[in-house]
């Protein structure tokens, strides 16, 4: 049950009523209740009306089960962080990464931010701050992801009602169209006789970068032609490290002849 209490006037045992110590000063209305932990709150306000309209709004949220205590949206956005990085459950490059965005991005100007307090207009000024900084389009948002996921965190544990950090409701720098430059048959025959076979992988059967690094004689069917495309290589604190694919999974790849053979010969 919500109450207004008038701060200015003191009530008397014989119903009468005085001058408090705080008469002429501050609010006068305040309304007093308690969250559903039985905590007691209150917020004041200069006009009656306003007092009695919010103490309203608060008995039908707690009959209805749907008030949100402020005082939750107070906890700093570092110490949410914190608790999102340590949960974090993804390869090591992508926790180096997630590491990385914090530190240089997010946490010098987030950190110190209650997540209650933050609003739309200071994350489209986070995020015209980030392509003022120099950072390309696409790593923009790579750390806005990451600035998404620790709201998450937020919205999961019932401190905030909503994530704001929804992509679609700010403006990004526009991504430059680069065209790609497909290279010549001559090209590609100049490529096949410079380096070892493992390269030939990326432009006959489509491996990425790390995936051609990651390639093993176990994972090479010379016989039928296939090969098995298990782990890739990624640089965790500038060291080649064995991780699993991109998308966690085996897949197998048609190996030509023509590769098979020059493989064969290369072993």
């Amino acid at each position: 049950m919500a109450s207004v209490n008038d701060r200015w006037w003191v009530k008397q045992p014989d119903g009468s009523k005085k001058k408090s110590d705080r008469h002429g000063t501050g609010m006068r209305w305040q309304v007093r209740y308690r969250n559903p932990e039985g905590q007691s709150r209150n917020k004041s306000f200069i006009r009656q009306v306003d007092a009695e309209r919010f103490a309203s709004s608060i008995e039908y949220e707690l009959n209805r089960g749907s008030y949100f205590d402020p005082k939750l949206g107070q906890i700093k956005f570092k110490d949410l962080a914190d608790q999102w990085f340590a949960n974090r459950t993804v390869n090591p490059s992508t926790i180096k990464q997630n590491d990385i965005h914090l530190r240089h991005h997010i946490l010098p100007y987030w950190g110190e931010r209650a997540v209650g307090s933050i609003k739309n207009s200071d994350i489209q000024n986070w995020i015209a701050q980030l392509n003022a900084n120099g950072l390309s389009p696409k790593y923009v948002r790579l750390v806005f992801a990451n600035f998404r996921l620790v709201l998450e965190v937020a919205v999961r544990d019932e401190l905030l009602t909503k994530n704001l950090a929804i992509a679609r409701n700010f403006s990004f720098p526009a991504s430059s169209n680069q065209r790609v430059e497909v290279w010549t048959t001559e090209q590609f025959k100049a490529i096949i006789q410079a380096l070892p076979p493992e390269a030939l992988l990326g432009g006959t059967c489509g491996l990425r970068q790390g995936e051609i690094f990651g390639v093993r004689v176990q994972d090479l069917d010379l016989e039928t032609g296939v090969i098995t495309v298990r782990q890739q290589i990624t640089a965790l604190d500038y060291k080649p490290t064995p991780a699993l694919t991109k998308n966690r999974r085996t897949r197998s790849v048609p190996l030509p002849s023509f590769v098979a053979d020059l493989f064969i010969e290369h072993l």
